[in-house]
């Protein structure tokens, strides 16, 4: 009897069917991103052309020009719209009558370019070297779940012990927990403290200290996991202790960078963002010594410090951080 095809399995078809949505859904992206490009060509060839015009204009027509584009380009406020006298009904018509300092439901938001002087050259390098590198782990790491996945409906199609499921799931969780969010959470973090502290006063070297020692210690945490040298049953703690206690040296470097600007914000009040972000680089290095540190790992201490490994690694690394940046970028 002819065994099945492999493609004939319904796991393998919807991880295909997965993979040509993501193709596609990158196909669309790419058109657009070339028609905004195009668009933005034509817009250019439009100007050179207008100017090309204006140029042969006399001044009393560039005036009048200037003047019809600025009340084109005018927006009212909200209280423009809605007028700022205080209510009147001379009938007795109206009930309950609430003032409000602005239209709640759709504010305009005010825009200000005088933050961006702080975002230097050096720091926007950075950031994107953390974002660029969180990228590459978040494509390593869910390539090693999509593998993972593979194996669920056909566990027989090779046998590398590297590539075996019991070694490939933690590589995958740990390369998307501390490859792919956190250094994503760190890169933006630098963007966000500087921002909402109208101040940039960070060490670059110690940034560049602070990414090289994370991603040398998820590329070693990753290597050893394929290679079966693990933490031994502690589920999303599979690290050996070394390699984590890296992690967490480059992380305290952060740290120490974003204290910085805080302490010397240009404004009065801490916002709530700092506050969120600042304390979610203390709580986890405090999550990474009682994790990690293999002195009370024993019996019963074990089982307790997963449970607390498995709550605070959570609540107080990935929830703070991601509650910082939620109350910078959505909208107020």
């Amino acid at each position: 009897m002819a065994e099945p095809s492999l493609f004939n399995q319904t796991g393998i078809q919807l991880t295909l069917a997965l993979m040509l949505i993501i193709i596609v859904a990158g196909l669309v992206i790419v058109v657009l991103k070339f028609l905004s490009i195009y668009s933005r060509i034509l817009k250019q060839r439009e100007s050179r052309e207008l100017e090309k015009k204006m140029q042969s204009r006399s001044p009393e027509e560039l005036h009048q020009y200037e003047g019809h584009k600025k009340e084109l380009n005018q927006k009212p406020f909200d209280h423009q719209l809605s007028g700022n006298r205080p209510p009147s009904d001379e009938k007795g018509v109206i009930r309950n009558i609430n003032a409000v300092e602005e239209f709640r439901i759709f504010p305009a938001k005010r825009r200000t370019s005088s933050f961006i002087k702080y975002i230097s050259p050096e720091l926007t390098k950075l950031i994107l070297w953390f974002l660029g590198t969180a990228i590459v782990w978040l494509v390593i790491g869910t390539t090693f779940g999509l593998y993972a996945g593979i194996k669920y409906v056909v566990p027989d199609v090779e046998h590398t012990s590297w590539l075996s499921f019991g070694r490939l799931r933690p590589a995958h969780t740990n390369a998307v927990f501390w490859g792919w969010a956190s250094l994503a959470m760190v890169g933006l973090s630098y963007y966000v403290v500087t921002r909402v502290s109208n101040r940039e006063n960070y060490n670059i070297r110690q940034g560049y200290i602070s990414l090289i020692l994370i991603n040398a210690a998820v590329l070693a945490g990753t290597i050893s996991l394929l290679a079966g040298v693990n933490n031994g049953g502690g589920e999303y703690r599979e690290y050996i202790w070394p390699i984590m206690i890296t992690f967490g040296i480059g992380i305290a470097f952060s740290a120490h960078n974003l204290f910085r600007p805080v302490a010397k914000r240009t404004v009065k009040e801490i916002y709530i963002s700092n506050w969120y972000v600042i304390s979610g680089f203390m709580f986890v290095i405090v999550v990474i010594l009682v994790g990690y540190i293999p002195v009370w790992q024993n019996g019963v201490g074990e089982t307790i410090t997963q449970g607390y490994y498995m709550h605070q690694a959570i609540g107080m690394w990935f929830m703070m951080i991601n509650l910082g940046l939620m109350y910078y970028f959505l909208p107020q």
